[in-house]
């Protein structure tokens, strides 16, 4: 095997891994076993995929992702905690695939597989958490099917045409490599969420204590700041709510901080591009708010007289409270109640 059809059959097998772990350790054990795939003499080691332990382990996971992977909001969960996984998976598995090689060579092409990985799990991560955002229910499943169809083309493809598929992983690197930051942010944003409500599911207990509203707070955000007491934090600049800007917001778009009260206006505070970065919303400009429970993120709508702004809001053990309290209402009919 010639170096370039090596490291093509490597960096595939980390490309999707970072896409489906469990299938693709599945799916090319089985090829092995049953004669439909022959590894190359220098890929000998990966007969070991065909053991019926590993099979057996590898098709219980694999049944397992695919029925995560088709539920909104629990394919993210299972993406966030695989962000680790994956990557590590798949230099393992090169390693594994790489045998008898010397040791530098074979530290080399793994770590590179797990950084493939890294890529594409990336990827795949974000555009399910941007498409779970979506209000209509079909989109998720369609592209979950069209990844469940895509790995075992892949690897065929990998395989049969390595030289072209070097050429189209370089492309795809080099396109992630621009989008990069807007990625991880998903991802991070993705991984905090799964955090908090994971972390809000265990936690029991009273919520926090009630923050009395300030008395120079503006009488247009005393409703919104009765309703969200149960949830915000002390920060550094006042009483906030652990939160990321939505689209709507375009300049901190997908950032995650803190929505502050102040006197007389709404603040979005969060840190980009090593600066911290505001976003005001006058109290005079807030005419209702909103909030919309998920399943890994609540969502908070505020009416202004420019638009719609919303908030995807951190799960805390107080977040079943909010339900009742914030339904839908303008706050000019709040403060004149």
């Amino acid at each position: 095997m010639d170096v370039l059809q090596l490291l093509a059959s490597v960096l595939g097998l980390g490309f999707f891994s970072g896409v489906r772990l469990y299938a693709t350790v599945f799916g090319l054990g089985m090829a092995i076993k049953y004669g439909l795939f022959q590894p190359a003499s220098s890929l000998q080691s990966l007969s070991v995929l065909a053991d019926t332990k590993v099979l057996i382990a590898a098709g219980v996971l694999c049944a397992i992702e695919f029925l995560a992977d088709k539920v909104p909001w629990i394919d993210s969960i299972w993406d966030s905690i695989h962000t680790v996984v994956r990557p590590l998976a798949a230099g393992l598995m090169a390693a594994t695939a790489l045998g008898d090689f010397d040791p530098a060579t074979k530290t080399i092409l793994a770590v590179l597989a797990g950084g493939v990985a890294l890529t594409s799990h990336s990827t795949k991560a974000a555009t399910r958490l941007a498409v779970n955002h979506s209000p209509e229910p079909f989109s998720n499943f369609v592209l979950s099917v069209a990844e469940d169809l895509f790995v075992p083309a892949g690897l065929w493809f990998v395989f049969a045409h390595p030289l072209l598929f070097l050429t189209m992983l370089a492309i795809f690197l080099t396109v992630f490599t621009i989008l990069a930051p807007k990625i991880f942010r998903l991802i991070r944003l993705e991984f905090t969420a799964a955090i908090s409500a994971i972390g809000s599911w265990f936690t029991a207990g009273p919520v926090n204590p009630l923050p009395p509203a300030p008395a120079s707070l503006h009488p247009s955000l005393v409703p919104l700041w009765n309703s969200l007491a149960p949830c915000l934090e002390p920060t550094g600049r006042g009483y906030g709510l652990r939160c990321a800007a939505t689209r709507s917001i375009r300049q901190v778009r997908n950032s995650t901080g803190y929505l502050i009260f102040s006197p007389t206006e709404l603040v979005f505070v969060t840190n980009r591009w090593f600066r911290q970065r505001t976003h005001s919303i006058t109290a005079d400009s807030i005419q209702g708010f909103q909030w919309k429970s998920g399943w890994l993120l609540d969502q908070l709508r505020l009416a202004t007289v420019h638009g719609e702004i919303r908030f995807d809001v951190f799960k805390t053990a107080a977040s079943p409270v909010l339900v009742s309290r914030l339904a839908p209402q303008s706050v000019k009919a709040s403060v004149n109640s």
